[in-house]
């Protein structure tokens, strides 16, 4: 396969082992779909440059991409929240790790609390809407317009993810 997002997912997760090692399945299956998504993210964004050119049948799978991007983001969320939680237990050992945890988690509520709630995040509730709109970035794929003029991309949450755990496994967040 030309690109194996997958095993860098699954490469990076094997840090967790210490912090919970019962996430080691969530990272199996997370990694799958992810991989999955950003695969058809990148046809997606060909089919937005084809414009009128690009096949309506084509376009008939969006609907369980965007389905399944809600539900990542949704497991995704849980396991930060998760090794969020653990790190914390972890003191003083971990406050580096328990940091960029902490802002990772925040990134993913602006999202994950309105699709989940229907209601925006308490950090947002002056300027998000209830429930975020499905829709496309041109760079990214999938995303939700949270706010007017302001989306979050699932695959931006999953790089996000991705490099929190790249950053513990080499150890460049070591404490």
């Amino acid at each position: 396969m030309p690109y194996m997002r997958k095993w860098r997912w699954q490469i990076a997760a094997t840090v967790l082992h210490d912090i919970e090692p019962h996430l080691a399945w969530i990272f199996g299956v997370l990694s799958s779909i992810d991989q999955d998504l950003y695969r058809r993210d990148q046809r997606h964004k060909e089919l937005l440059r084809m414009g009128a050119d690009a096949k309506l049948s084509e376009w008939l799978g969006i609907g369980d991409a965007i389905a399944l991007s809600y539900l990542w983001v949704l497991a995704a969320y849980e396991a930060i929240r998760t090794i969020d939680q653990r790190l914390a237990e972890l003191g003083p050992a971990a406050t580096s790790r328990r940091r960029a945890s902490a802002d990772l988690k925040h990134k993913f509520e602006r999202l994950r609390i309105p699709l989940a709630k229907l209601e925006p995040s308490k950090r947002n509730l002056t300027t998000d809407y209830s429930f975020p709109r499905p829709g496309f970035e041109d760079n990214r794929g999938i995303a939700w317009e949270v706010a007017p003029g302001e989306s979050v991309s699932r695959s931006y949450l999953s790089d996000e993810f991705l490099s929190l755990l790249e950053a513990m496994k080499s150890g460049i967040l070591a404490e």
